[in-house]
């Protein structure tokens, strides 16, 4: 928590940099799981949505900070077999965890009519929602797990993540103010993601971290000159 109360600062305290921009971006995360306990899940596609502010320091050099909500998590696939092994049925189970983040990121971008940056920096992290949802299996005959619900998941170990992030952008400048753009980026958690489902599987002691592709489209909106800059 100290963290994102150390980037909430530095939001106000940026301010006194030159050029001012605020973007919004909307786009999809491709996220899952890695670490000692990965066996090969597949990916949550989950909503990315996020307002960020960039504060530039010379021509091509900016920091830029912001919020987001990130819909992260994974999926697995529970096999039954029979004494014979031979397969019984398959039941997908979705493991949805969200987050609401505060980034920290700094980067350099090209000001021409094709707008082109490169980041990198922090994001940190807090769960708002855990939910663990067991699908409809293919052959209906997995009959000790309850169909379509959805559960909470009551005892995050892990509220608190810590990750890196870098991305890519480019865009098109329409007017001297506005841009829209694309970007795409990778995130990797730092810490250990330990939390603990009703349902089937529990990561307490084990090291595993959430990473993410995220793709979306943006505009971005000059803001101006500070007017700590403009008066000298």
């Amino acid at each position: 928590m100290k963290q994102i109360m150390l980037a909430c600062c530095l939001i106000f305290s940026l301010h006194s940099f030159g050029q001012q921009q605020m973007s919004v971006l909307s786009g999809v995360n491709f996220s899952n799981l890695n670490g000692d306990s990965y066996r090969n899940w597949d990916d949550r596609i989950g909503l990315s949505e996020s307002i960020q502010f960039s504060f530039f320091v010379s021509e091509y050099f900016y920091f830029k900070t912001g919020l987001s909500y990130n819909q992260m998590g994974y999926v697995n696939s529970l096999k039954l077999n029979d004494e014979n092994g031979l397969l019984l049925g398959e039941r997908k189970t979705n493991e949805n965890y969200d987050f609401l983040g505060i980034s920290a990121l700094g980067g350099l971008r090209t000001n021409g009519k094709i707008c082109m940056g490169l980041f990198a920096g922090v994001i940190q992290s807090l769960l708002v929602n855990a939910k663990s949802k067991v699908g409809v299996d293919d052959f209906k005959m997995l009959n000790f797990l309850p169909e379509g619900i959805t559960k909470d998941i009551n005892a995050p170990a892990s509220r608190i993540e810590t990750g890196l992030q870098v991305g890519i952008d480019i865009g098109v400048k329409l007017n001297k103010r506005f841009v829209i753009f694309y970007e795409v980026s990778f995130y990797q958690g730092l810490r250990s993601f330990k939390i603990e489902p009703e349902l089937i599987f529990t990561f307490d002691e084990v090291n595993v971290r959430h990473y993410s592709v995220f793709m979306g489209l943006g505009a971005r909106f000059d803001l101006g000159v500070s007017s700590s800059k403009s008066s000298k």
